[in-house]
């Protein structure tokens, strides 16, 4: 786990620095009083002092997979040096694989649902062919007959129907009456003659006349006959014979539209029974991963480290046996310790100095005598917003300094010193930089002469905090005070109407001890004596409340755990470890801390002021004038 040691180291005075062995030795050897320092032309080598911890240049993190809250139930040791593959945690699988068991039940009955479903629709598509076969077959026999009854055309002639046919038997018995009529009517008339004469009896004459009665009956009654069938009996038919064809289409129509709703809700029901198999068997596979997923293997070889939760102002959450663990937590850090790198904080005044690629040197506390050659691999282009708590006026950078060579005997989180080459110069004057006094714009020093002190304008080059590069206004040998003389005067020098830029000139910030207060005994930081300001934060909160929203849409577990806890946007490492995963959200945290800016109050000569903007920008420091 790579964590940044807390910054309130740069909170040192000048003369401090100027005092912890920061000078070069020819400078050492030059002075020769307690306040004096003897000015020489030497070699200055500009560098960059600071605390830092190491860290592996690359570490992966082991998480939970396992849904809900789990009990570890093994722990690999601390320290050990795993391989891929080698078992770091057990987790209690107990009721998952209990869940699973119920599950394959359930799997099993949606598989048998999903088969009875299956051959139902199967069943109704047979069904549904039978009816359309004999819809159509029906239909069919109703078109045969209304073609029968009406006759059809074969070849340019009309086939006569069964209509046709009635009519002409009716046409039929008509003719056959008629003639039947006619001849008895002319037996009749013979039968009159023959009675006349005595031939026949008044019997036979009497059967002759009523048999042609009763042909001319049949007469009439085969022209009514013919009437009934035109007039009723054959449109009766038609009318039948129409509706039965009309019948037979709609019974078709409807045998198709009841097939295709039986089918739809067969098929549906297959579709209902192959979701709930599907969810069923998707259920079971995560069972199953979750029961995989409680052994937890190296993905990559490496050191193990326990992995927590909190700071130093909040309680631990240590990872053991025994332990209850949520999904997604960090369980174990394993770093590559065959690279190592350091980790750094640089004060907003140097951190413009500082450019990736720059030679750097790392000391080790456990390895006093050997010094590891380094570069600097990055800076951040934003402040760090988690020390903020820790001293919200002061801005640090995260900078990260990575060690030459590989299988280093190094450990993650050891203490070491860095010091970053800013650069080198040949044959120059220096002062320690609690030699110079600013009066106005007008940089000077005090110079030891045979009369006494005098002030003396001087024009600086670079910097480093502890000694800066004097380009005009002293000689080799001159003497300067290191601190004010007693009774001395602040001079007044002209002051140039266009001032020309120099290098800046820092002012060393007041010791403080770990609360961030000043320490004992330590002179308040001059304000200007004339800057308002306040704690900046306009745009910072409409930032913050964009970042909080994407955040939320993606991670809103997580983002329930920081409402609840609102220090944990800092100290929770999940929370921090999917800020720094999602680069949208990497932006929008860095603008959002960037947005919320420290400002002063109102200063007076001598006294403790600040500069600020209200904007979180800070005021030009004019000194005391």
């Amino acid at each position: 786990m790579n964590r940044f040691v807390s910054p309130h180291w740069l909170f040192v005075s000048a003369a401090a620095l100027a005092l912890s062995g920061c000078k070069p030795d020819s400078a050492q050897a030059a002075n020769s009083g307690s306040d004096l320092f003897v000015v020489k032309r030497d070699k200055l080598r500009i560098s960059l002092k600071e605390n830092a911890e190491l860290a592996a240049a690359v570490e992966t993190r082991v998480r939970s997979e396992m849904e809900g809250q789990n009990t570890v139930i093994f722990l690999v040791k601390e320290g050990t040096r795993v391989n891929k593959g080698d078992r770091l945690v057990q987790l209690d699988a107990s009721q998952v694989i209990e869940k699973r068991a119920t599950q394959e039940i359930q799997v099993a009955r949606a598989k048998a649902a999903m088969v009875s479903a299956e051959k139902g629709e199967d069943i109704q598509i047979k069904q549904n062919q039978a009816e359309m076969l004999g819809a159509k077959n029906d239909l069919n026999i109703a078109n045969l007959d209304q073609e029968k009854f009406k006759g059809r055309e074969l070849e340019g002639v009309l086939q006569m129907g069964e209509r046709a046919q009635l009519t002409r038997d009716a046409d039929d018995s008509i003719k056959l009456a008629e003639q039947e009529r006619r001849l008895a009517e002319d037996r009749l008339e013979w039968s009159k003659k023959l009675f006349q004469k005595q031939f026949i009896t008044k019997n036979e004459l009497e059967r002759d006349e009523l048999d042609a009665d009763r042909k001319k009956y049949q007469v009439q009654r085969a022209a009514n006959q013919k009437t009934l069938l035109q007039d009723y009996d054959l449109r009766i038919k038609e009318i039948g014979i129409e509706q039965k064809v009309i019948e037979a289409n709609l019974a078709l129509d409807r045998v198709k539209a009841q097939g295709e709703a039986k089918l739809a809700q067969a098929e549906a029901e297959v579709e209902s029974r192959g979701a709930e198999l599907k969810l069923a068997v998707e259920r079971l596979e995560n069972l199953e991963r979750q029961v995989k997923n409680a052994l937890i293997v190296a993905p990559t070889p490496g050191l193990v480290v326990y992995s927590f939760e909190g700071d130093g102002m909040r309680r631990r959450e240590v990872v053991e046996e025994g332990s209850s663990v949520r999904e997604r937590q960090a369980l174990i850090i394993l770093p590559d310790i065959t690279r190592m790198v350091a980790n750094l904080a640089v004060h907003e005044a140097m951190v413009d100095k500082v450019t990736v690629g720059q030679l750097a040197m790392v000391r080790i506390d456990s390895v006093p005598d050997r010094v590891f050659p380094a570069r600097v691999a990055s800076v951040s282009t934003l402040a760090d917003s988690s020390q903020r708590s820790f001293n919200p006026t002061t801005k640090v950078y995260k900078t990260i300094v990575a060690l030459d060579g590989e299988s280093l005997p190094l450990r993650p989180n050891m203490t070491a010193s860095c010091e970053i080459i800013i650069s080198e110069h040949d044959d120059v004057l220096f002062v320690p930089m609690q030699a110079v006094q600013r009066q106005g714009a007008v940089s000077y020093a005090w110079v030891a002469t045979d009369k006494g002190h005098e002030a003396r304008a001087i024009e600086l080059g670079v910097n480093d905090y502890s000694y800066v590069i004097v380009k005009a206004g002293l000689q080799e040998g001159d003497r300067v005070h290191l601190t004010v003389p007693p009774a001395a005067k602040v001079p007044d020098f002209p002051q140039p109407k266009d001032p020309q830029p120099q290098d800046p000139q820092p002012t060393s910030p007041a010791p403080r001890d770990a609360n961030g207060n000043l320490a004992d005994g330590a002179a308040r930081p001059r304000g200007d004596g004339q800057g308002r300001g306040r704690r900046g934060g306009g745009s910072g909160n409409a930032q913050m409340t964009a970042f909080r929203e994407a955040f939320t849409k993606k991670h809103p577990d997580l983002a329930a755990l920081a409402e609840t806890d609102r220090t944990a946007w800092m100290t929770n490492e999940d929370i921090k470890q999917a800020i720094a995963d999602d680069p949208e959200l990497k932006q929008m945290w860095d603008a959002a801390i960037a947005g919320f800016g420290g400002g002063g109050g109102r200063g007076r000569r001598g006294g403790e002021g600040g500069g600020g903007d209200g904007n979180g920008k800070p005021t030009e420091d004019q000194g005391n004038k």
